[in-house]
Order: C-alpha cells, then structure tokens, then sequence
C-alpha cells in the first residue's frame, strides 16, 4: 500500500529535475509550458503550473490536506498529507508527507483568503528530488461568488493586491537546519543516490496591479530569500533576485488570468509563467501559482538548473484585511 501511494506521487508531478544544496547537477528533461496562450489546462489551470495535480482538497480548519492524483495507469488515487506546523511560513500552512527513510519527501504549501466567504485557495507541493528528478505542481480555485470590481455599475480602472509569497524549489534543505523533517535513516552504509531530499523553501513579498477594465495584471515579487540552507551561513537564507509577472490576461467572465515571469530589469526574457483566479463580490482576493524556471541571474549565485514553484493567496488593498503597503495605494 505504501508503495502504490508513492508511485502515484512520483507519476503526479513531473516538472524539473533534483538537486543539491545550493545547485542542480541534472538536467532538466521534463516539458513546461511558458506560452501562457496555450489552451492545454487542468481544471482550468495552465497545465505547466498544474501538473498531473488534478485536485485538491483543502480544509485549514480541520487542518487536512488530500490530493487527487493521476497514477501511472490514469487510475487517481487520493494521497492525504500530514499536518506539519514546524514549517509553516508567512501565514501560509505547511503539509508534508513521506512513507518512509527511502521514500521521497513532500512539502505543500497552502492558504485560504481572508475576504468574506474565504473565497479562494491556493497551493503547492514538492519533493526534494531524489534518483534525478524533482516533482512539483500547484492549484488554484475559487468557492462562492465573484464579481470585478464596479463603481456605478461599470467595471474599475485599477486596484491592487499585496501579501506575502511562498514556494518550494528543488535545492535541498541543509542537513544541519532546524527545519530538516527527513525521517532518519539509521543505516550508515546506504547508498547517497538512495536518499531522497526535502525541498527548501522560498519566501517574499508580492504586489499585483490590476486592471479590470483593460483585463491586465502585472506585478512584482521581492525580498526574495531561499530558507533552510546552512544555519551558520546567514542564518541559512539565500537572498535570490526579484521576479516580474508581465503580459498578464484576465478572462473577464471566468475570473482567471496567466501571463509570463521576467527578472526584474531583464526585459523580454521569459523565465516562467504565472497564473491564477479571483474570488468574491468586487474580487476581494486572489489565488494563484508561480513557476521559475531560472532563479538565478547568470549564474551569479553559482546556481545550476535551479526551479521553483510558488504560491500566493492575497486580499484586495482597501479590503479589512490588506497588507500594509497598501495604505501607499488609492
């Protein structure tokens, strides 16, 4: 039985390739989508963000997370996380899950919004790589109502959102840190290729504006850092650079965008995708997924084939619950 539910998690994910602590020695042999305008999607979601994740099953009261997997004979198989609040971040509750020492390691990442009917949950899951390849995917969804914002009945110029973003990414936690969640492996002559990893995780601070009379979302994610690296080495945070969502679209009637992601000041270079759904009465939050495909900055940190996929659940600025930066907004 353990076996079966971890096949049906390595057939669920398949996006990048693994790595070590601070770099990834193997190639990238998995196809991503950064062509937002591709119709190919899951659920609704672009199928580069989503994965084989065909659903997800969020409660935060409860504290129970299940995902609906696709296993290698398209049979979806239900695979239910454990609760781990030693790694939650920013707000955002963390659930992991590993059968035992020799299985990989998962960490999701999820959150609700806080607008009236919590209209809108958001997530991601990944391992930490293990016999080459790194799984991850994300989801995106909406309960309840949802309207653009209006002012005498025709739709607002721009508004904006703030909050805090998290992710996973294919280096590896630091064996030393606090947050290292492998269970032991008590025999010391197991081979290195055997053990599998657990992903680091990625933290920042994200801004969207909005424009729902033109159907446009832009923004922009900084004081990006990668935790849970060597505890002696700045605390084990690796500060990476800031990121661009660009070119995004809103489908008006579904309340769904996608567009791509940029370096910030690297114009015209695609290094990803985002996408994501708006939720409640004058869309008083919003969901979505990042995806990554280069951290770094030519190669200035020394990276190699790094990947990340991140996740934000975010309120409307001027709504209760709004980020501070938002008392600099109209």
């Amino acid at each position: 039985m353990i076996r079966k539910t971890t096949a049906a998690l390595l057939a669920m994910l398949a996006l990048a390739s693994c790595g070590g602590d601070g770099t990834n020695p193997f190639d990238d042999d998995t196809t991503t989508d950064d062509d937002v305008t591709d119709e190919e999607t899951i659920n609704g979601i672009p199928a580069g963000l989503a994965s084989n994740l065909t659903n997800a099953v969020y409660d935060p009261d409860s504290g129970t997370l299940s995902l609906t997997l696709e296993g290698f004979d398209a049979t979806p198989i239900v695979a239910s996380f454990v609760r781990n609040a030693a790694l939650d971040v920013d707000g955002y509750q963390a659930y992991t899950l590993q059968d035992d020492p020799l299985d990989r390691h998962f960490t999701a990442l999820t959150r609700r919004s806080t607008d009236p009917g919590t209209t809108v949950k958001a997530g991601v899951v990944g391992d930490g790589g293990q016999f080459n390849y790194f799984y991850s995917g994300g989801y995106y969804e909406r309960s309840g109502s949802y309207s653009p914002p209006s002012s005498g009945g025709t739709p607002a110029g721009l508004v904006s959102y703030a909050g805090s973003y998290v992710g996973v990414t294919n280096m590896n936690v630091n064996s030393a840190s606090p947050n290292n969640d492998l269970q032991a492996i008590a025999d010391p002559t197991i081979p290195t290729l055997n053990r599998p990893q657990q992903a680091r995780r990625v933290t920042g601070d994200i801004f969207l504006n909005v424009s729902f009379g033109d159907n446009a979302v832009n923004g922009g994610i900084s004081n990006r850092n990668i935790v849970d690296g060597d505890p002696t080495v700045n605390g084990g945070l690796l500060a990476v650079p800031d990121i661009v969502l660009v070119q995004g679209v809103i489908d008006g009637t579904a309340g769904t965008f996608a567009g791509s992601v940029e370096h910030a000041g690297e114009t015209g270079t695609s290094i990803g995708a985002f996408g994501g759904i708006f939720g409640g009465t004058d869309a008083t939050a919003v969901g979505g997924v990042v995806e990554v495909e280069q951290i770094d900055i030519n190669d200035g940190l020394g990276l190699e084939n790094e990947f990340e996929r991140g996740v934000f659940v975010l309120d409307r600025c001027g709504t209760a619950n709004d980020d501070p930066i938002c008392d600099t907004v109209n």
